[in-house]
């Protein structure tokens, strides 16, 4: 039999085995555990989704646990605002997760995606989106779905092209594309009134539609690592004189 600091050091381990069978023992009335060991079983995240020991957590943490699916019980989260969900081995997500209606921010930075999550697509209410540090390379039409997101991050990918439906978000604050492989904007990128940060750096853009210049909340703009001529720098700087451009990487 584990000791109560050995059980604590499985749990907070986040063996998929060892935490199965402890909470199998638990609900079972195999084992009695003491009242610390009873709260980390009902809020653990791995318990909570694939077991629904809580539904009413407004958030949950599962960062760096080797999770590859989400279970269908994620539906009963309908009261969780926010899910991180960062450096796992997911590649997919579950239909059921637009049951969550009070969602409002996910974070599922440093896993496997190769395509943008479609589900995503039908969950309006989302005002943040990290999908940085995977593996995708397109962006679908359906992203003018998510009207009322104010922050997405689709750094470090693979994608090669931007949708004009991204002139959809209208209440966007901030964007993240750099460290992709894109060669151009959409003109339509010029609708985001609300835009204050936009990062592009280390793609492969050689100019910038001249809609930018509608920007004119823009604050900070990152285009470093591009190769863009100092002509299209100059037509830039006009477009944007209030914006902080940079088009040399910091040091």
């Amino acid at each position: 039999m584990e000791t109560k600091k050995e059980l604590e050091r499985l749990l907070n381990d986040n063996d998929e085995f060892f935490l199965r069978e402890i909470y199998a023992n638990y609900m079972t009335g195999k084992q009695i555990y003491d009242k610390k060991i009873i709260k980390i079983l009902r809020y653990h995240p791995l318990l909570c989704m694939e077991f629904g020991v809580r539904t009413d957590l407004k958030r949950i943490n599962a960062k760096f646990r080797n999770i590859i699916f989400i279970p269908p019980n994620i539906k009963k989260f309908t009261q969780t605002a926010m899910l991180s969900l960062d450096i796992n081995l997911l590649d997919s997500l579950p239909d059921e997760l637009q049951s969550m209606d009070k969602l409002r921010f996910i974070s599922l930075s440093n896993n496997l995606f190769s395509i943008f999550p479609s589900v995503l697509y039908n969950m309006s209410n989302l005002k943040v989106i990290n999908l940085s540090n995977n593996k995708i390379s397109d962006i679908p039409n359906e992203i003018g779905n998510l009207v009322n997101l104010r922050y997405l991050s689709l750094d470090n990918n693979q994608i090669n092209n931007i949708p004009n439906s991204i002139g959809n978000l209208k209440k966007i604050e901030t964007i993240g594309l750099s460290n992709n492989k894109i060669s151009s904007l959409p003109e339509d990128i010029g609708n985001l009134k609300k835009l204050k940060t936009l990062y592009l750096y280390n793609n492969e853009l050689t100019f910038l539609p001249i809609s930018i210049q509608k920007l004119k909340k823009l604050e900070s703009l990152s285009l470093y690592g591009n190769p863009i001529s100092e002509t299209e720098r100059e037509k830039i700087r006009s477009w944007l004189p209030n914006t902080e451009i940079m088009f040399d990487s910091p040091r």
